[in-house]
């Protein structure tokens, strides 16, 4: 950065000053003009460091010009969980409202309005209850649903984890986590039929197989693979029958054939 006369921007201070940028060497080049590329020429020149920035447009002519001039402490990285940036944010602006830029940061008293009424509301952020329908009542019965009120509700579904995201949808609440359902197939066979003791874990191409001693039999598992029939009874295929025959033989003295197998679950 040079003075002018003046001390202002002007066709002979922008002459001058490109004439600089090809004549000489600086000791830090900034790209960008805008709050962060100026803080930082601004920080390095304060600094005694010979500083250059260049700017494609004017300065803060992006997102500069456009932000809600706010100086926040990261309350959306708190929502995700992101406790090291929350940090950051406000370390920094307890620094920009004390140190760097005291007559430029001052406090704003900012509200969070709430709904007004019970957890139900799902025009809430959370969930705080949820409303059940008893499938033993009789039938019509006026008891037969209800509300259940709750500070903290959780959704232990499993794999019908995505209907009860559907039903969040439904009222305006956006889930972080979605669910695959997929289909994993175990064999049971007698205890004789493999020599040793101690289970074995094995990684294949599409899954991590399991080899366990259970009682007087050993179980052989799993596969890993999408499901999107009856959730409530998944099927084991021949092809999955083959699939965990022939990956637990690679490491077998005596092969396993269907023979061997007592019992099949999913």
């Amino acid at each position: 950065m040079s003075r002018s006369v003046a001390g202002q921007l002007s066709p002979v201070r922008r002459a001058s000053d490109l004439r600089r940028l090809r004549a000489e060497r600086f000791d830090v080049l900034v790209i960008g003009g805008g709050v962060t590329g100026a803080g930082a020429a601004l920080d390095a020149a304060s600094r005694g460091l010979k500083v250059a920035l260049v700017e494609a447009r004017d300065l803060a002519a992006g997102t500069s010009s456009r932000s809600s001039k706010l100086i926040h402490g990261g309350l959306r990285y708190l929502e995700q969980l992101e406790f090291h940036l929350v940090h950051e944010a406000l370390t920094e602006r307890g620094l920009l409202a004390t140190r760097l830029a005291p007559h430029l940061v001052r406090p704003v008293p900012i509200m969070v309005p709430l709904p007004a009424g019970r957890g139900l509301n799902r025009q809430a952020r959370e969930v705080t209850g949820v409303r059940v329908r008893d499938l033993e009542a009789p039938p019509g019965s006026p008891d037969a649903e209800f509300e259940v009120q709750a500070r903290t509700v959780i959704a232990a579904t499993g794999v019908w984890s995505d209907d009860m995201s559907r039903m969040l949808n439904d009222v305006g609440l956006r889930p972080g986590v979605r669910v695959r359902a997929s289909k994993g197939v175990h064999l049971v066979v007698p205890r004789s039929a493999i020599t040793g003791e101690t289970g074995l874990i094995l990684r294949t191409a599409s899954s991590v197989l399991f080899v366990i001693p259970w009682g007087g039999h050993w179980i052989i598992g799993t596969t890993d693979t999408d499901w999107r029939l009856d959730r409530s009874h998944p099927a084991a295929s021949a092809r999955d029958i083959d699939y965990l025959l022939q990956q637990v033989n690679t490491v077998l003295d005596r092969p396993l054939t269907t023979a061997d197998i007592e019992g099949v679950y999913a």
